[in-house]
């Protein structure tokens, strides 16, 4: 025991003389830092032979003196930016833009007052306006580093002129050929967006594409150009695409999207003519679609970004712009391909958003909106493709779709927009398809597009609420989606019950229109059809009723029972009060003797099984619908 203290005595001694050595390593470091700022050199000699200071190994020499205490290094100070004051903004910078805008459109004006009046020959003016250009670009280059915000409105309005210049040789004077002018507005261009680009300048940008789409407004549309005026517009908006690969600029993308818009407008309102322009509208149509869609999602793909809402907004205003714009231009010749044309954009919405998918998974946003565009192209196509009882057909599929959609992205508003499409789809199918023709000669009970159609809707509201049910069982507290299942739920059987009242009701009406009326006891047989189709009525309900709560009771489904408990209301009702007055006697004995055999079998049901029922209502284990 006491060599162990003696050992544990040592270890302590050898880490206490490793820490003093550790200080005075430090403090060694630090003095020679300092002395090599102040430049003393015996003191330098004395650390790096190991003497401390205290003494110098020459008898002539002065002993070192003491050294001061090293001086703490002070932090610089930030200075602190002011933002720019009211004078500043107005004379540095709004006072450049408007002066700059003020000469473009000086400039415009130049070239079309001397084209009226021909001063200069046409290329002259041109040469002039290029020339021009060009200088303003080379100042606001040579000024950019010095001055920037002054020279990006140089720089733009020269690139503003130059595009004045370039479709005033092409579209006014015919001085340089159609492929001449696009290369060269394709070059200017793209420089502008490298210039941009580089500079990480949205500012410019802004200058250079207002001025390039400011271009044929500000000259005018002298003649019906239409190829090289919405070519011109679309190199500019393959420009914007080509700058939105590398920058999020959302303003540039409005900023292109509604000058084409406006462009195209007052192309179209002037000289849109149906029967020359059909093709090439389409064509172009079909040009600023793609490359507005590009717009709309290049950038987050490219960069694994979220999307935010004014990317929707870009993606639905174009989507439906176009398929408007479309839409009057093929319409009423080609009205039968309105069709198509809609599974054509629901498929390429579609494929995009699946690229989406496997290119930035994470974006959910993003690619809800795109199937978010595809289905609503779908519901468009359904209704002009197919006829009747399809169409309820289509809509409720796609109700379905969006319900189950809803529920694996976890998107309450996709859920929401497969809700309401089910209601459109309810009020379709009684105020459209119930409508029959019962003389016709092809009318087949349970065989006919009615209940067909009403058997598949509800096929379908049991698909939602099948899928609402294992959704409860992942998130039991969800609200929306126990309110939703049982509302579905309920939709389901009642279109069901109505779906088969329908069918027998007419059954018998069927039996009462086939009684010749000339047959002497008619009347007699017309009055016996009439209470059996009654009675049929409260026995279906009563029937179906009972079904509902064995279901309910072995399913353990609340909703249900609950469901089955108001038909049963409405039975009993209906018994009392219709058929008690309705009914020959017979018929009203029968109805009351069923109606009350039911009403006791359900009643033993509950009694034998209340003590699971209650457990069930007030208990854990109860399913949602």
């Amino acid at each position: 025991m006491a060599e162990n203290g003696r050992t544990e005595d040592r270890i302590d001694i050898v880490l206490r003389e490793l820490k003093l050595l550790r200080g005075e390593v430090s403090s060694l470091k630090e003095r020679l830092a300092h002395l090599e700022k102040t430049g003393s050199a015996g003191q330098i000699e004395d650390i790096a032979a190991g003497r401390t200071g205290k003494t110098r190994p020459s008898h002539d020499a002065p002993p070192s003196p003491t050294p001061s205490p090293l001086p703490k290094k002070e932090k610089p100070k930030r200075e602190k930016k002011d933002g720019e004051s009211l004078e500043t903004r107005i004379g540095g910078r709004w006072l450049n833009r408007i002066g700059i805008v003020a000469v473009v459109i000086g400039v415009a004006f130049f070239i079309k007052y001397a084209f009226d009046n021909n001063w200069i020959g046409p290329t002259g003016r041109v040469v002039l306006g290029i020339v021009s250009g060009l200088g303003l670009i080379g100042w606001g280059q040579h000024l950019y580093r010095t001055y920037r915000i002054y020279a990006q409105g140089l720089i733009g309005g020269g690139i503003a002129i130059l595009y004045v210049s370039l479709f005033a040789a092409y579209d006014f004077y015919a001085l340089i050929p159609y492929g001449a002018a696009l290369a060269a507005v394709a070059f200017v261009t793209a420089s502008a967006v490298i210039l941009s680009s580089i500079g990480d300048d949205i500012a410019l940008f802004i200058i250079v594409l207002a001025g390039g789409f400011a271009t044929p407004l500000l000259l005018g549309f002298s003649d019906d150009h239409q190829v090289s005026l919405l070519t011109f517009v679309v190199v500019l908006d393959l420009g914007v695409l080509a700058a939105a690969y590398r920058k999020n600029w959302k303003i540039i993308n409005f900023l292109a999207f509604f000058a084409t818009l406006i462009i195209f407008s007052l192309w179209a309102g002037k000289y849109y003519s149906h029967s020359s322009h059909l093709v090439p509208t389409q064509v172009f149509l079909v040009i600023f679609l793609v490359i507005f869609a590009a717009l709309s999602f290049s950038y987050n793909i490219t960069h694994r970004k979220k999307t935010s809402v004014w990317d929707l907004l870009l993606i639905f205003a174009a989507a439906f712009s176009f398929f408007s714009a479309s839409y009057a231009n093929l319409t009423p010749e080609n009205e039968g391909l309105m069709g198509l044309l809609a599974g054509g954009m629901a498929a390429i919405y579609f494929g995009m958003g699946y690229l989406t998918h496997r290119r930035n998974a994470g974006d959910k946003l993003l690619i809800l909106g795109f199937y978010s565009v595809a289905l609503a192209f779908i519901t468009v196509m359904i209704p002009i493709e197919l006829d009747g009882a399809w169409v309820t057909v289509g809509w409720a599929t796609q109700a379905a779709a969006l319900v189950w959609i809803g529920l694996i992205t976890r998107s309450r508003a996709v859920g929401i927009g497969g809700l309401v499409l089910f209601f459109v789809v309810l009020m379709r199918l009684i105020y459209v398809d119930f409508t029959v023709d019962l003389y016709a000669e092809d009318f087949r009970v349970l065989l006919n597009g009615r209940f067909l159609t009403a058997l598949y809707v509800t096929l379908a509201l049991g698909f939602g609420t099948v899928i609402m049910d294992r959704a409860m069982k992942a998130v039991p507290r969800d609200t929306f989606r126990k309110v939703s299942g049982a509302l579905l739920f309920i939709a389901a059987h009642l279109v069901m019950i109505t779906a088969i009242s329908a069918e027998t009701y007419d059954f018998f009406e069927l039996q009462r229109i086939a009684i010749p009326v000339a047959q002497g006891d008619a009347d007699r047989m017309i009055d016996t059809i009439l209470y059996a189709q009654r009675l049929s009525l409260s026995g279906i309900w009563m029937v179906y009723s009972a079904a509902l709560i064995i279901f309910g009771i072995a399913a353990k489904n609340r909703t249900a029972r609950i469901f089955a408990i108001t038909i049963f209301a409405v039975t009993i009702l209906k018994v009392f009060f219709f058929d008690l007055s309705r009914l020959e006697r017979f018929y009203r004995i029968v109805s009351f003797i069923g109606l009350g055999v039911i009403l006791l079998a359900v009643s033993y049901l509950y009694t034998r099984f209340k003590d699971s029922i209650i457990d069930l209502v007030i208990g854990d284990e109860e399913k949602p619908v």
